[in-house]
């Protein structure tokens, strides 16, 4: 699972061509949904670690403490 793995934790350092080249794979369509299917899925896992707190509130489960 890609959420499993964040850039921060690779130590990847993008030099100008690579990053170019990542915008160029995630603004295609298919970039797009697999972006789109990511996001679904965190959020999922989100709400249900919410819940498990007890949070049962749908704002404050998006909102957070502010």
């Amino acid at each position: 699972m890609i959420a499993d793995c964040p850039v921060e934790a690779t130590g990847w350092d993008p030099n100008a061509k690579e990053k170019a080249a990542l915008i160029a794979i995630i603004t295609t369509d298919a970039g797009k949904k697999c972006q789109d299917s990511l996001f679904h899925e965190l959020t999922a896992a989100y709400i249900k670690a919410a819940e498990a707190y007890g949070v049962t509130d749908i704002q404050a489960q998006m909102c957070g403490a502010r």
